[in-house]
């Protein structure tokens, strides 16, 4: 998908993940365009949850830290999600991971401890940044790397939005 802008890529991944939801029966609305911490309301019954959308046209997957230090404003640990939205073979084949925030911000601590640890080409300690990339490459060894198949049970992750994914072990029930 060759997208005029970013915000353009982000405003294609919100109403992709809209169209998603409403098509599954739940009921959902977009949160107002200057929200700073969701993109989106989604009720189903008497649960409530709230999705913060993040789209791509690469495998990589960047995240900013606030000036305060936080990822995430308002961080829930119980429905709150980041929708990962792969968009790198076209709007039609998009593909939706529905990752619980708390999990998004364990890898992201854990990533930049190791980038923050670690030295570059040059033997010099790598920077720290208000920016986090998290890969969805397959290749891993890298706690930044290999989320397309870290993340795999999150695939298409839309009934943890109706709290049905209680099976013991499974990692989806952790939303």
């Amino acid at each position: 998908m060759q997208a005029r802008s970013s915000v353009h890529l982000g405003n294609a991944g919100e109403h992709l993940v809209m169209a998603h939801l409403l098509g599954q029966g739940f009921q959902a609305f977009m949160a107002d365009r200057g929200n700073p911490a969701f993109d989106i309301s989604v009720v189903d019954g008497h649960r409530h949850s709230l999705i913060r959308v993040k789209t791509t046209s690469s495998e990589s997957v960047m995240w900013s830290r606030k000036p305060s230090g936080v990822t995430f404003l308002d961080l829930r640990m119980k429905g709150d999600y980041c929708c990962i939205v792969d968009m790198r073979n076209g709007v039609a084949r998009a593909e939706f991971y529905l990752v619980p925030t708390n999990v998004v911000q364990e890898a992201i601590d854990e990533a930049r401890a190791y980038w923050v640890a670690g030295t570059g080409r040059d033997g010099k300690p790598h920077q720290d940044s208000s920016r986090q990339v998290l890969s969805l490459c397959e290749r891993d060894g890298h706690p930044y790397r290999g989320f397309r198949i870290k993340w795999s049970c999150y695939r298409d992750n839309w009934e943890s939005l109706r709290g049905r994914a209680e099976v013991l072990g499974d990692r989806r029930s952790l939303g």
